[in-house]
């Protein structure tokens, strides 16, 4: 998969990690990358005598996995987003060849058991229903919350809004990070960029948003709870990331 600048935002925790990560981007050793892209490992050297050791497996891209041995409760922490942005900028920077003896397994094993259950698929194999559905559940919610978000601009009026109240819709803009729709979150913080050069084109731009919003909240509340074809426009636009072998079958 293609690490963009807005993916790792979209996967960030919050603001503040992105800006972290950023700071620490270039102050990593170790760098190592599987031969098939598919995992990132490096070090850094913190306050402690041993570096912390950090990792972000993408080979599932829809359920990626950040590890790191630094006591942080965030995930992923600063460290992997670091990390990430390294990779992003200099990838020539990462020797190619196995992980180093020692660094954390690829996947935790309360994770690995979890994701083979729920959430992980291979060449051939359809993801389970129950993983699907959870998915779809927490996109469903994704919508909801961006069109809330619609209305509450369009209600207060696109021309009214001061430096204050788009600080704060930026704020809730980063939460749609946690609903795995990153399209739908770079469609709205498209709409508050242009919002300042022009209200007409911003509100043209809303009124499309809102539409496809509300397809998407039904489309996906549908697929919670039945086997709903896949809608293939509607997954790219909320920023779904397809799989070679799901492209192969379109």
């Amino acid at each position: 998969m293609k690490i963009t600048d807005e993916w790792v935002r979209a996967v960030a925790p919050n603001a503040a990690a992105v800006r972290n990560g950023i700071a620490l981007a270039g102050r990593f050793s170790s760098l190592r990358v599987s031969p098939d892209s598919a995992l990132l490992y490096g070090e850094f050297q913190g306050s402690g005598a041993v570096p912390y050791t950090v990792q972000a497996d993408l080979s599932v891209p829809e359920s990626p996995v950040f590890l790191c041995s630094c006591p942080s409760r965030q995930r992923p922490c600063k460290h992997v987003l670091g990390l990430l942005l390294d990779f992003r900028a200099s990838p020539e920077r990462f020797a190619s060849g196995p992980v180093p003896e020692g660094a954390p397994p690829r996947r935790p094993h309360a994770a690995q058991k979890r994701e083979t259950a729920q959430m992980t698929f291979s060449l051939g194999e359809a993801v389970p229903a129950a993983a699907s559905g959870e998915r779809a559940a927490l996109r469903a919610e994704g919508a909801e919350l961006a069109l809330r978000m619609a209305l509450s601009l369009a209600g207060e009026g696109l021309g009214a809004q001061d430096a204050g109240t788009l600080a704060r819709l930026r704020a809730r803009t980063r939460s749609l990070g946690h609903y795995r729709v990153p399209g739908i979150q770079a469609a709205f913080a498209r709409i508050l960029r242009i919002l300042g050069e022009s209200p007409e084109r911003a509100f043209e731009e809303l009124s499309v948003f809102h539409l496809l919003c509300a397809r998407a909240r039904a489309y996906y509340t549908r697929r919670a709870s039945a086997r709903e074809p896949l809608d293939a426009a509607l997954e790219t636009w909320c920023g779904r990331v397809w799989h070679s072998t799901e492209l192969s079958r379109m």
